[in-house]
């Protein structure tokens, strides 16, 4: 069976490279440092409540999204 923190980690990837943006950038717009985006990706380490993290992530980008229109 899968780990969760390698799910997590593709999870928080996918995220990232469907908005279109680097880590830095994206880093900036979730309000995340790249450095702690990074070790999310890589499965290094994972946060508590994954979760609830991916679902504030997902909302962040949503509503850059709708800013934009």
């Amino acid at each position: 069976m899968e780990k969760k923190a390698g799910v997590f980690a593709r999870q928080v990837q996918a995220l990232r490279e469907g908005s279109g943006l680097s880590q830095v950038a994206f880093g900036k717009l979730v309000d995340v440092k790249p450095w702690t985006l990074r070790t999310w990706e890589q499965g290094r380490y994972e946060p508590g409540y994954p979760d609830l993290i991916l679902e504030a992530l997902r909302a962040r980008v949503e509503k850059a999204k709708e800013r934009r229109k």
